[in-house]
């Protein structure tokens, strides 16, 4: 559960007209979100509050698979929320992890694909084939699809 203000939620156009049109969400105490995860939409709530979310600076300090996953997740949440600048400052920290980590590539590029965020999949394939000795690694190989894989050999 996250415990947010009504008020403040209606920042974002979608919560606006869950909270305030003819839908069970605007006589209800508690909004049902289903899809995301809480750290996700404890970032979304934090952002909605600060324009700012904890979720950035974790990411950034300890650059992983979990945090690829929350990132792209994040985006995703941004754009069902309808939070534009949320996903713009999103992807400019996954490119930034991405400039300096070109071996996550290949985990953003895999959680890019199956979450639909095409500009920082574009970006994570120009990272692969410009850094492909730091991108390709035993571990990261050892963790992709086989379709992934097929494709990167292409």
């Amino acid at each position: 559960i996250i415990r947010a203000n009504r008020c403040l939620l209606v920042r974002s156009p979608v919560f606006e007209k869950m909270l305030t049109g003819n839908f069970l969400e605007s006589k209800s105490e508690i909004v049902d979100i289903i899809g995301y995860n809480g750290t996700v939409l404890r970032a979304v709530v934090e952002y909605i509050y600060m324009d700012s979310c904890a979720l950035w600076n974790d990411a950034k300090t300890e650059p992983d698979t979990l945090g690829a996953n929350k990132l792209v997740s994040l985006a995703s949440a941004a754009e069902y929320f309808d939070l534009p600048n949320l996903k713009k400052q999103t992807q400019k920290i996954a490119s930034g992890i991405l400039r300096s980590h070109p071996a996550m590539a290949t985990m953003f590029l895999e959680e890019c694909q199956s979450n639909k965020w095409p500009e920082l999949e574009i970006f994570a394939w120009e990272v692969i084939r410009s850094n492909l000795p730091s991108a390709w690694t035993r571990d990261t190989a050892h963790s992709l699809s086989v379709a992934l894989i097929e494709e990167i050999i292409q």
